[in-house]
């Protein structure tokens, strides 16, 4: 209709002038060319007023409000990105309403202002729009923020021709004042819903609508459909804001677990494979395409084996260590850990496993134990040449003396004495390097710790009862066994109670304690405190103690405390010494595995 109005204005016009200009001056051509191009001209401009003039006095509909309501909700729930979301509604209020223009203000997370998200206008005209809205300096936001909060009976829209009525309230004049400034007639609170009822959340925007086309009033039906649609954008816009964060934290996450360097396995309660990171592909040798959505069975068997027994049975582990096959048969070491997955009411939704590659670590640990003992067999073989050569010194000063003195029979049983004191010394000493060098085979089996201690004990009862030494003992209570040489656990409790024994020659007390130390659900340790009275450890040589040779001790060889050290280490276990704080004297606690 526009266009047909415009052509025939534009037709009238050229009729209007061809009666008044002669061809004979003028060309023909020249008639048609230059009418044609400023009709062009004119023709668009002339249209855009023609369909802004029909447009706001001609199409005065009545508007379905049930209709709109229902158009509103199905076009604002169907929408999930913010930004789509926005356009649409834009487009759902100038189209439904034909109004001349929609701005939409939003609160940003921890500020005191809104920022414009959106601004549509029914006409392509430009007008200053702010970039945000500050709630200290905006009475309009001021003023919506208080009927929010405090006035559950008004209305909570603002209607710029009701409050420019409004002469003597000079804050419904700043209102209306502020409204024009922005090019609209009413504002809508955008309000986060957290109860039943509308206005029980925050502020989190204000929608603007600028005036009809048509000029009309703003009458009742209107307010109450943009009143449903600022409801209902309320609502979108918060569950885009939530998705926007849910989708973050999804991408955080996923960022998080690309760029781990250590594997990560998740499984739901069924065991198929829901989480399978880079590190993971790695470490297993499998891509998460082919993992995720499979049986965890289809994985390497520990693998498998550990996240099931989470899964099925609560077995957790913490910072275990175990072995795992690639598909090209290489074998890898890994410390894990294992836990389930539970929501809120506690109910297991799945396991899940975080492994690392030990390779390099063991690679490392393997160095420090060929230098260890390249160290160690140093100080053996110094500590080996000093020993040997203290027994042999008394024999090769015999031997001197045994050609001037033979027919001395004092002198040669004297000299039997000492050789043969001097070749047991000798053969000790070499019994014990065999000990250290080349422990006897271990034959492990369930060994509750309190029998080999008091074999001990029993076996030493007679020595310290005539010494005077007091035993105190204090045995846990159905503590559980371990898997160790029972013999071996004599030989290391008959050491340390000998060189507690032999530090209270003029009687003492020898506290024994064993007890369970829990560090995690399904990581403990059977313990052993042996405690006396005589003395302690000068602080210098504690870090010593452990070291062939090394004793203070008159005739003593420096190999016990090794030896138990090496028992220890057999059992997997780790031995401390240290000054005993409460009573003088020394302190040492042997930690053996519960789970070996």
């Amino acid at each position: 209709l526009s266009s047909a109005m415009a052509l025939g204005i534009l037709l009238g016009l050229f009729l209007s002038i061809r009666r008044f200009i002669s061809i004979d001056i003028i060309p023909i051509e020249a008639l048609i060319i230059a009418p044609a191009l400023s009709g062009i001209i004119v023709f668009f401009s002339l249209k855009r007023l023609f369909q802004f003039l029909i447009d706001r006095y001609f199409y005065r509909e009545t508007i379905n409000l049930q209709l709109a309501m229902r158009n509103a909700s199905q076009a604002l729930a169907s929408v999930l990105k913010q930004d789509e979301l926005l356009n649409r509604l834009g487009q759902i209020v100038v189209q439904q309403m034909k109004v001349e223009s929609v701005l939409l203000f939003l609160r940003e997370k921890e500020e005191d202002s809104l920022r414009l998200k959106l601004a549509r206008r029914y006409f392509n005209t430009k007008i200053d729009i702010p970039e945000s809205l500050s709630i200290e300096k905006s009475v309009i936001l001021q003023e919506i923020e208080r009927r929010v909060k405090n006035s559950p009976s008004q209305e909570k829209f603002l209607v710029r021709e009701e409050l420019s009525r409004q002469t003597e309230d000079v804050v419904a004049q700043k209102i209306s004042e502020e409204l024009a400034n922005l090019h609209c007639d009413v504002a809508f609170p955008l309000v986060s819903m957290f109860q039943d009822t509308l206005y029980d959340g925050e502020l989190i925007g204000v929608l603007f609508v600028g005036p009809k086309l048509s000029t009309d009033p703003y009458f009742q039906t209107d307010l109450d459909l943009l009143s449903m649609v600022a409801n209902q954008a309320s609502i979108a816009i918060k569950n885009a804001q939530l998705y926007a964060e849910v989708d973050w934290m999804r991408e955080y996450n996923e960022n998080i677990l690309r760029n781990m360097e250590s594997g990560v396995i998740t499984v739901d309660k069924s065991g198929i494979v829901k989480t399978f990171n880079e590190g993971a592909e790695r470490l297993i040798g499998v891509s998460k395409e082919v993992a995720i959505g499979k049986d965890v069975a289809a994985l390497d068997s520990n693998i498998s084996t550990l996240i099931l027994a989470a899964l099925h049975h609560h077995e957790l582990n913490h910072h275990s260590e175990t072995i795992i096959k690639t598909p090209d048969n290489r074998s890898i070491p890994i410390v894990f850990s294992t836990s389930l997955l539970s929501d809120k009411n506690g109910e297991i939704l799945g396991s899940l496993m975080v492994f690392s590659d030990l390779s390099r670590i063991k690679e490392l640990e393997e160095d420090k134990r060929k230098m260890e003992r390249l160290v160690t067999t140093g100080n053996l073989a110094s500590g080996l040449m000093h020993e040997i050569k203290n027994s042999l010194l008394p024999l090769r000063t015999l031997a001197e003396l045994l050609p001037e003195r033979y027919s001395d029979p004092e002198f040669r049983e004297s000299f039997s004495q000492i050789a043969l004191q001097q070749i047991d010394d000798i053969n000790e000493l070499v019994n014990q390097l065999r000990d250290l060098a080349r422990p006897s085979p271990t034959n492990f089996t369930s060994v509750n710790i309190d029998v080999p201690i008091e074999n001990v004990l029993n076996l030493l009862s007679g020595r310290m009862e005539k010494i005077g030494v007091q035993v105190i003992k204090e045995y846990a209570q159905e503590a559980p066994k371990i898997l160790a040489d029972e013999s071996q656990l004599r030989q290391l409790f008959l050491n340390l109670m000998m060189n507690s024994l032999e530090a209270m020659p003029q009687g003492g007390k020898l506290y024994i304690k064993t007890y369970v130390q829990r560090f995690f659900s399904d990581y403990s340790f059977m313990c052993v405190d042996i405690k006396d009275t005589g003395g302690g450890i000068d602080e210098e040589d504690i870090d010593k103690v452990f070291d062939p040779f090394f004793t203070k001790r008159e005739g003593g060889t420096g190999l016990g405390l090794t030896i138990c050290r090496n028992i220890v280490d057999l059992h997997k276990g780790s031995i401390y010494i240290n000054n005993n704080k409460t009573e003088k004297g020394v302190a040492v606690t042997v930690r053996f595995p519960i789970r070996a």
